[in-house]
């Protein structure tokens, strides 16, 4: 019954140990998520105030061209075009952050439910291991105690014989 015990409670800590890990990549993924979204609005704010400041920018500039020549009015084009490219240039990049985020945070959760996957089957090939080791000792010590009992029997029979 201590066996018994032992086994049962071994194989409920590698199952509350399968739970803990599997709970920790619960919380590294929900992080990880956080962490992207937060990012992400973070770029995205970033961009749209770029954004704001060059079109501010750009309607300045168009606004001097008008009134100054048509020399101004070519640099102002030229503002308004790299103002686009920066936009753009600045949503690739939170696209791609955020790609490589995700995808780090998906990698981290694959390797967290590997590593219990791992964890559970050891523990659970040590516990038979150990319950073939016992149920041998058991079984080794059964027949010695068997033996010995045999013996002692014998030797009160042949103690009953008359001299």
């Amino acid at each position: 019954m201590g066996v018994k015990d032992f086994l049962s409670n071994l194989l409920g800590k590698a199952k509350e140990t399968a739970t803990i890990a599997m709970d920790k990549a619960e919380d590294l993924a929900e992080k990880a998520s956080a962490e992207i979204k937060e990012t992400a609005a973070e770029l995205k704010e970033k961009a749209e105030v770029g954004y704001e400041k060059a079109k501010d920018w750009s309607a300045e500039a168009i606004e001097e061209a008008k009134e100054t020549a048509t020399e101004l009015k070519s640099k102002a084009e030229v503002g308004i075009e790299k103002a686009k490219e920066w936009s753009a240039e600045a949503i690739d990049e939170v696209k791609e952050t955020a790609s490589e985020i995700s995808t780090k945070a998906s990698t981290m959760a694959d390797s967290a439910i590997e590593k219990a996957k791992e964890m559970g089957s050891e523990v659970v090939q040590e516990t038979k291991e150990f319950a073939a080791k016992t149920s041998e000792t058991v079984g080794n010590i059964t027949s010695e105690i068997t033996e010995k009992g045999k013996e002692l029997l014998s030797d009160k029979k042949d103690d009953s014989k008359p001299v």
